[in-house]
């Protein structure tokens, strides 16, 4: 468990030490700021530790919290094995004495003794506040994606299905749990799944009218049947591979009696994966999940998937790009939703910085060109 790559993180050896072993809290009168707005200082959260805390910026927050989540999923029968009883700032607390992130090496106030919830109460809450405000972001996704793809060949569940956190440490907890079931089918075959909060109600369920591809324009049509009080939403998502949601999402509109929706992905793979999510205004959740295979001519100049990070994102005033593979330099393409490039520019890949000043909030997309490949990621500014 010392080298699961999910609670390992790149950090700062200066911030790193004199963060100390001390657990994760919130601070409001901090003894120390550091550069990037984290705080040392008192814990706040809760009424039983008032100790030194590590408070991290609000982006990192989820990310902690689900990995946080994921150690004690992933390593529950060892999770007694952790504890003792040990004196922190003249309390008696039951304790981890192995190494987590965050957790001090021989003892946290943030470990109970048992398998579940495993987290003291007021740790238990502050990391499920954490989870509900900062939502999984395209950075963390990748991460998953790229550990599994490349190192490890696991996954944190609780960045892929982010609902899982109520269910078992939230406000769902002893209601059944409905995971998405996808067909990896390409020619044309569909399932339908409803998760129904109301057992007394009728099925809400999806069905899929058609799937017309000309020209790289998609044109996806749904009948959404048995809504309680109406249809809310209904959404597609795409995806590049089964239970892939991170390309983009749109909304599928009414027009006569089916849901539609007409967009052109900027990506070229010989099969696309399409999520269609549905509520009605019960509360009821049905999902659809379609997969099409095309030999479908990529737009933005037929991109190859180069893999690389995008962040920060929402963006302010700029976005940094990383490549996954070194390069010596590159182009960066600004391009707007209506697929219009707005601007280009050469630059360093050692200093790979893209500014952003005078665009008006939205969103947009970023084509990387290198002499690896060309890559396209999406990406929302907002001031």
């Amino acid at each position: 468990m010392y080298c699961d790559l999910f609670h390992l993180y790149p950090c700062d050896h200066k911030v790193n030490n004199q963060r100390n072993d001390n657990p994760y809290g919130e601070v409001k009168s901090a003894s120390t700021t550091f550069t990037n707005g984290s705080k040392l200082g008192p814990n706040t959260f809760g009424d039983t530790y008032k100790g030194t805390s590590y408070e991290p910026i609000d982006e990192y927050k989820g990310d902690i919290a689900r990995n946080y989540f994921y150690m004690v999923t992933r390593y529950e029968n060892t999770v007694q094995h952790w504890s003792k009883n040990i004196t922190w700032g003249g309390d008696v607390y039951d304790s981890v004495v192995q190494i987590l992130p965050g957790l001090h090496s021989n003892a946290s106030p943030m470990i109970d003794t048992n398998s579940y919830p495993v987290f003291q109460p007021w740790a238990h809450q502050m990391l499920l506040k954490w989870h509900r405000l900062d939502p999984v972001s395209e950075k963390e996704k990748m991460r998953n994606q790229t550990i599994y793809d490349r190192f490890q060949h696991n996954r944190n569940p609780y960045i892929d299905h982010p609902e899982l956190v109520e269910y078992i440490w939230g406000d769902s907890i002893g209601s059944a749990w409905n995971s998405v079931v996808i067909i990896d089918d390409t020619t044309g075959k569909d399932t339908s799944v409803v998760e129904k909060p109301n057992p007394d109600s009728i099925f809400l369920t999806i069905e899929m009218d058609t799937v017309i591809y000309s020209e790289g324009d998609f044109n996806v049509s749904v009948r959404v049947k048995n809504a309680s009080g109406g249809v809310k939403s209904v959404t597609l998502y795409v995806g590049a591979t089964v239970q892939d949601t991170t390309l983009d999402a749109y909304p599928l509109m009414l027009s006569g009696d089916v849901y539609r929706a007409l967009f052109f992905p900027l990506y070229d793979y010989p099969t696309l994966y399409f999520t269609i999510v549905a509520y009605d205004n019960a509360g009821n959740r049905a999902v659809l999940c379609y997969s099409y295979s095309k030999g479908m001519t990529e737009i933005l100049n037929n991109a190859t998937n180069l893999p690389f990070l995008l962040y920060p994102n929402p963006a302010r005033d700029a976005v940094y790009i990383q490549l996954e593979n070194a390069a010596t330099s590159m182009v960066v393409e600004l391009i707007d939703r209506n697929g219009t490039k707005i601007k280009s520019k050469r630059v360093n890949a050692a200093a790979p910085k893209f500014e952003l000043q005078g665009l008006p909030d939205g969103i947009y997309f970023v084509r990387v060109i290198t002499d690896r490949g060309i890559g396209v990621r999406k990406f929302t500014l907002a001031r």
